[in-house]
Parts: C-alpha cells; sequence; structure tokens
C-alpha cells in the first residue's frame, strides 16, 4: 500500500518535471515575425551577452529559459569563434544552443552595385560584415597583390562586378575577393567576349572604364550601346573623349546638372577634357547593362552627343561639330528656360 502511494505522489512530481524539461529546452522559444533576426558574434562574446541581445533586440518570449539553459551547457566552442546565425519562428532554446554550437552559420546576401571608388565599396561590405572596411581597402591596395594580378590602385575596382553574393559574416579579405574575382574571369571567359575584346582592340579593364562613363552618361538603357559607340569613334580616332561625368568625379562633387567651365578645367588624370585617352581607372562601378552595351556597342559614324531637352534622358547625336554645337545650343536654352543651373 505504501509503495503504491509512493508511486501516485510520484507521478505529479515527474509530470512535472518533464513539463519543465519540454519549457526550457524544447518548446518554441522565438517570437513570430516576418523576417529571421540576424544575431552577429564576435569572437571572445561571453553567452551572456548573446543571451541579452537577443532579449534587447525581443526575439525571445522566454530569455530567462535560454539563459539558464546555456549556463549549464558546454559553450566554449560559442564564445571562440565569430560567426552570424539566422535565428528564425519556431526555433527552441535547443535549436538556438544547437546552432551555436555548431558554427552552422547563415551567409550574408551582399550587394554591390553603384560605388564610386575602393573606399566606398569597402564601407559597404564593411556595413554588412565583420571585417573593418579600412581592412579591406588595404588589402586591396597592396602593391604584392596589385603586381601580382596585373592591377594598379586606380584600377583594381575593375575586377570587381554588380552583382548580388552570398559570403560568410566572418569571411576575410582575402576569402572575399577571392570569390569576386573568380565572378569576374567566368564572365570574362566566354569565346564570344574574347572574340569582342578582339574586335574592340581593348582589354577588360579598358571596357570596365569606358562602360563606367557610359554608365553616368545616360540613364536611359536603350541609348547606352549608341553612346559607347561614340566613345569607341573617339578612342579609335584619336579624339579626346572629353566626357562630362569624368571631369564631374574629379571634381568630387555629386548631384551636378549643369556642368561649369571650372568643372571641365580641372587638370586631373580623370577629367578627359585635359587628358587623352581613358582616365586612369573608372568613374564608378557600371551596371552589367553598361558592360554589355561597350561589348556589344553600336557601330555608327557619330563622334558628338548632347542632352536632349526634357527630362526623359535621352539624346540627340552628330558626326560633326557643326551639328553638335547646334544640338547644345538648343539643350541649353532649354535649361535656361527651366531654370536649371
Amino acid at each position: 500500500m505504501k509503495k503504491r502511494a509512493i508511486a501516485l505522489l510520484l507521478v505529479p512530481t515527474v509530470a512535472g518535471l518533464l513539463l519543465v524539461i519540454y519549457f526550457f529546452i524544447f518548446k518554441d522559444n522565438v517570437t513570430a515575425r516576418a523576417e529571421p533576426f540576424p544575431l552577429e558574434i564576435r569572437s571572445g562574446t561571453p553567452v551572456g551577452n548573446i543571451v541579452r541581445t537577443l532579449k534587447d533586440s525581443a526575439i525571445l518570449k522566454n530569455g530567462s529559459t535560454l539563459q539558464i539553459l546555456l549556463s549549464i551547457l558546454p559553450k566554449e566552442s560559442i564564445e571562440k569563434r565569430s560567426a552570424r546565425y539566422l535565428i528564425r519562428p519556431g526555433m527552441s532554446n535547443l535549436d538556438i544552443y544547437r546552432k551555436l554550437r555548431s558554427g552552422a552559420q547563415d551567409p550574408v546576401r551582399l550587394v554591390i552595385q553603384e560605388v564610386r571608388d575602393v573606399y566606398q565599396f569597402s564601407g559597404k561590405v564593411a556595413a554588412q560584415m565583420e571585417m573593418d572596411s579600412m581592412e579591406l581597402v588595404s588589402f586591396l591596395l597592396d602593391t604584392i597583390l596589385l603586381d601580382s594580378l596585373g592591377y594598379t590602385a586606380e584600377n583594381i575596382l575593375t575586377s570587381v562586378l554588380p552583382d548580388t553574393y552570398e559570403f560568410y559574416w566572418n569571411s576575410s579579405p582575402q576569402q572575399l575577393y577571392k570569390k569576386l574575382k573568380a565572378q569576374h574571369d567566368r564572365y570574362w571567359a566566354s569565346e564570344s567576349k574574347a572574340i569582342a575584346l578582339k574586335e574592340l582592340g581593348l582589354d577588360t579593364k579598358q571596357i570596365y572604364i569606358v562602360a563606367s562613363i557610359v554608365e553616368k552618361e545616360s540613364q536611359f538603357e536603350p541609348e547606352r550601346p549608341a553612346i559607347a559607340g561614340v566613345y569607341l569613334n573617339r578612342l579609335k580616332s584619336g579624339m579626346r573623349l572629353q566626357a562630362d561625368p569624368t571631369a564631374v568625379f574629379a571634381s568630387g562633387l555629386e548631384g551636378i546638372q549643369r556642368v561649369s567651365h571650372e568643372i571641365l578645367s580641372i587638370q586631373s588624370p580623370y577629367n578627359t577634357y585635359q587628358v587623352d585617352g581613358l582616365p586612369p581607372g573608372p568613374i564608378c562601378m557600371p551596371s552589367l547593362n553598361s558592360l554589355e552595351s561597350v561589348i556589344k556597342a553600336e557601330k555608327h559614324e557619330y563622334l558628338f552627343f548632347c542632352a536632349k531637352p526634357g527630362y526623359e534622358g535621352r539624346h540627340a547625336f552628330a558626326q560633326n561639330a557643326e551639328q553638335h554645337f547646334e544640338n547644345a545650343r538648343i539643350y541649353r536654352k532649354w535649361l535656361n528656360d527651366e531654370n536649371i543651373h
């Protein structure tokens, strides 16, 4: 009789213990949300700080249960590594613990586009990854790297194509650039591009630089092959490119609607009003559309183009200076009429 009574007394105790174990370990402990929460941990971060981050971000239904669980389970590997994890709705404390301890990172989707130079590029990368922006700048501008790859500090950006990449948050500059360069090499590896390079008489760096000018000249994509054709005609004829965007780049100014004589007169290797040939490097990261516009440039005899009146971003093309000056006069009148300075 005594044994039966003891057994009856133990039933609720065991049931309660199982309920506590379930609540602490197996029960869903992440709040419902539209997107997973990116948890970024630097090497040496104490587990207590990790839990505090999750608590402060209102990710956990009950932060105390996770804190207690992590305090009694092995955690050395969690605190030693830097990593980025996505904490998803429906995860239990055990799911979170296993993810952190295994080091099973979730990659960062890194969108690379619309950057002006190596410094802006590095800043955008560092904003989404663990590495410091100046660490990446130092790596990219290292003379040993540049010499080994055949690039210069001015044109190293021509080895980076605009795209969406996936990287681990704690990737090193070496790991990051290796993947970027591999993508660049695959892009230029096709036979059709090899034929285009030969026909144009340009290398990949030069095409990228021309494409960066085309990118800044026109947001109206259908005209880009024609604009690329103008610059290629000028290069072949020995005429200066005289591209307004290069002078604006040399000035360091942004948002200019009307390029003044002072800007066109700036002495810089990037100002193609003042120097022959191409600038030493790109003036921006061109889109793939602009790159293809140069590779498949329109064949014509135009040497000039000028913006047309209106806000559509279209251009008037001309074969000689006389036609061009008339197009420019019409456009300047429109600017004056619109009070654009």
